[in-house]
């Protein structure tokens, strides 16, 4: 006689803790070795009904052959009696079997839309926090970006104010440079001027000496001249 079999039997543990620790593909594994084993006792099943068919077959082949004793007969009969109460006791619990695997079956498909259904929440889940972080991370780049812009700002102006304190320095220094020049050139011409008006005073000095000179020597001579 076949033993009955219940969930936890079948399985070694409870639908609702195969369910916490099976994957999708687990279930699916799990679902494909149930029907492998469904049909291995079917099959065996029919092979046990085959075979006391068989049993059956030969005895009543016997009966009809051989012409036993009444006694032999009625033994026969409750033979074939209590085989053919086998086969249906086999056909009772190869029903209540099928039944059994549909029922589990059925469980174990609700079981694995469920976690179909958890699975696709859990997903809507991961991609809404996966869109928040992406803005989040769009946001802090941003402002990053920002704060580098205004660092470059930050930084160009002082160049350019530094740029223009240096600018200035040498504009003041070249300024100051010209100032100098302008003071040196302008002392050399005052000073060519002075030595320009000795020399004039010394030349009209001098012509003046030179014209005295040739005076005195033009009377001298007319003095001469007049004495002789």
């Amino acid at each position: 006689m076949v033993k009955k079999l219940s969930k936890k039997d079948t399985f070694g543990d409870s639908i609702d803790e195969v369910i916490g620790i099976c994957t999708e593909q687990d279930l699916s594994l799990k679902l494909s070795e149930l029907e492998k084993d469904s049909k291995c006792l079917i099959d065996g099943l029919k092979a046990d009904v085959l075979k006391k068919q068989e049993e059956i077959d030969l005895l009543q082949k016997v009966v009809e052959e051989s012409e036993e004793t009444v006694h032999s007969l009625e033994k026969c009969i409750s033979e074939l009696e209590n085989a053919l109460g086998e086969k249906d006791q086999l056909v009772v619990e190869l029903k209540a079997r099928e039944k059994l695997v549909n029922d589990q079956k059925a469980e174990f498909l609700t079981s694995l839309a469920d976690t179909e259904s958890k699975l696709q929440e859990a997903k809507k889940q991961y991609d809404h926090m996966l869109e928040s972080k992406h803005l989040e991370l769009s946001k802090h780049l941003k402002e990053i970006s920002q704060r580098n812009d205004q660092a470059i700002n930050d930084i160009r102006r002082k160049y350019e104010v530094e740029k223009q304190e240096a600018v200035n320095l040498e504009k003041e220094k070249a300024d100051q440079m010209i100032q100098d020049v302008e003071k040196k050139y302008e002392q050399k011409i005052e000073d060519f001027k002075e030595e320009s008006q000795q020399h004039l005073l010394r030349v009209h000095d001098e012509h003046a000496t030179l014209i005295s000179n040739m005076l005195i020597k033009k009377r001298d001579s007319s003095l001469s001249t007049l004495k002789n």
